[in-house]
């Protein structure tokens, strides 16, 4: 049901419109899902199953996470995020890029090149056009192995954190 429901309102809803009305649709979707057998660590939804995807994945009928994003934020959440640190994220989820939004005295900074991600800049991951040393943690989940040049990308994430 999920799935053809997703695929039915992205044929006649505009993705980046769809992106903006998304939560919304999510919540009124996830009525239907609450229960007591799984809890999500992004949203903390109480939910009775996660939607099954067709790729197998499991995805929370509130937020949208995917295994792999409970999992990151749930690492992140448990030893690096800290009060006025920077982050430079690069091709992050719709459901962590909404919550990093919401996070206090954290400047989060969302890149994507692809336009299929939610994003406020296009950094090129082999030429991130900041100062050296600017950011004191950068998230790059799934990423590196769509880069040609991923060694050049891989110094140039090394220049771009702070090392104390």
């Amino acid at each position: 049901m999920y799935n053809s429901l997703k695929n039915s309102l992205s044929q006649f809803i505009p993705k980046r419109f769809l992106f903006k009305i998304e939560p919304l649709l999510r919540k009124i979707y996830a009525i239907s899902k609450k229960g007591k057998k799984h809890e999500c660590v992004i949203c903390n939804f109480n939910a009775s199953n996660w939607v099954h995807l067709t790729n197998n994945d499991l995805l929370c009928p509130n937020c949208g996470s995917l295994c792999r994003d409970r999992r990151l934020w749930y690492l992140l959440k448990e030893k690096y995020i800290k009060s006025g640190i920077t982050v430079l994220d690069f091709s992050p989820s719709r459901t962590l890029f909404r919550i990093w939004k919401k996070e206090k005295n954290i400047q989060h900074i969302a890149s994507d090149l692809s336009d299929d991600f939610m994003s406020e800049v296009a950094y090129d991951i082999t030429q991130i056009p900041e100062q050296e040393n600017q950011f004191d943690l950068i998230i790059c989940y799934h990423i590196l192995e769509h880069v040609i040049e991923d060694l050049k990308a891989m110094n140039e994430l090394y220049l771009s954190l702070i090392h104390i």
